[in-house]
């Protein structure tokens, strides 16, 4: 049976240079043994706090940083305004035992985010993400002309059972993927539609969530509209050019065009 990373192994020429960052010497150790099958994956070297991480990353050209959050008196996230200069700049992977840090971890745009004991499958799937990550070019380096949004596939992949937090001004919302039941387009804001509760307006455009959500079962529809199919109840005309698509947990229906309500149905006789 082959490796568990070596189906797809990275297209680059040499290995990705990590480091492992953690205050617990037998941890480290056992990271070092989980990612052995991987072979794409380097470590050169291993760290037991901020500083010495920092030293690591000056030295050795570190492309990924696997990095424990509660390392006392240190925390994981105080090693992250310290990278601005780094040349690569490193993707991070918190790995901890802690899944109260999830929301922090992806608001600073960590790469992955595993919990001890580490699952081998997540592992897996973390380092695959990784692989594309740096195959279509470091998420940190950014066009003068490009905003942090046109580069979607580098934030991590989402899947039904996925958590994506929410932020509306000081509102956050760690939602489950498949709670979503739409998202409609306004400029390079998009208002989410979540199951049971008031919609949210977030800071991210249309594209970049057609690009990380699971498309066997969200479907756009149009350039300003994205519906998960599993929540979709029934959809009326209204008039030539107009429909209502009513929406489990949404107790307004959603207006919809002629070409909206075209697509939403050739979508529905696929389920």
């Amino acid at each position: 049976m082959s490796a568990p990373g070596s189906s797809s192994l990275r297209s680059l020429p040499s290995p990705i240079r990590a480091i492992i960052v953690d205050d617990e010497e037998y941890l480290r150790l056992h990271l070092r043994e989980q990612l052995a099958p991987f072979p794409e994956i380097s470590i050169v070297g291993e760290a037991h706090d901020v500083q010495s991480a920092l030293s690591l990353v000056n030295r050795m050209q570190v492309e990924v940083i696997f990095l424990d959050i509660r390392m006392p008196p240190d925390n994981g996230f105080d090693l992250l305004p310290l990278l601005a200069k780094a040349d690569p700049m490193p993707e991070i992977i918190f790995v901890t035992a802690y899944d109260k840090y999830a929301i922090e971890a992806f608001e600073n745009n960590a790469l992955g985010y595993l919990t001890k004991p580490v699952h081998p499958e997540r592992l897996a799937k973390t380092i695959g993400r990784l692989k594309k990550t740096l195959m279509a070019g470091s998420s940190h380096v950014q066009d003068q002309n490009e905003t942090p949004e046109a580069k979607p596939a580098h934030l991590p992949e989402l899947t039904e059972q996925s958590l994506v937090p929410l932020r509306d001004g000081s509102l956050l919302l760690m939602t489950p993927v498949h709670q979503i039941c739409a998202i409609k387009s306004e400029g390079d804001y998009t208002r989410i539609f979540i199951h049971s509760k008031e919609a949210i307006m977030v800071k991210t455009t249309i594209n970049s969530w057609e690009e990380r959500l699971p498309k066997s079962v969200f479907r756009r529809i149009s350039r300003g509209l994205i519906l998960n199919k599993k929540k979709v109840l029934k959809s009326v005309t209204l008039d030539r050019n107009h429909s209502v698509a009513h929406l489990t947990g949404i107790p307004t229906p959603l207006t919809i065009s002629r070409l909206e309500m075209k697509r939403l149905r050739e979508t529905m006789s696929q389920l």
